[in-house]
């Protein structure tokens, strides 16, 4: 599909529709509260995610070892 060359003259000339300014204003503030909220649900996932790695760290790494019945020095099965 071809398009028509367009001149500067016609592209400034063009008509950009644009908001009443204290609808732009409003605009900017609704994505502003969103940008905020998005920062506010990253920085949860990070600190939920240092809180996982912070559990798993802790977990022994063998379940089976941790599982293992408390063995005296003799050998024998202690309390």
């Amino acid at each position: 599909m071809a398009f028509p060359i367009v001149s500067k003259e016609q592209l400034e000339n063009l008509a950009v529709p644009l908001p009443p300014l204290a609808k732009q204003r409003r605009i900017v503030a609704s994505v502003n509260e969103v940008i905020e909220l998005f920062d506010r649900i990253e920085a949860g996932l990070e600190a939920a995610d240092g809180t996982r790695s912070r559990l798993l760290h802790s977990l022994p790494l063998d379940p089976l070892e941790s599982a293992q019945p408390n063995r005296t020095a003799s050998g024998g099965f202690g309390a």
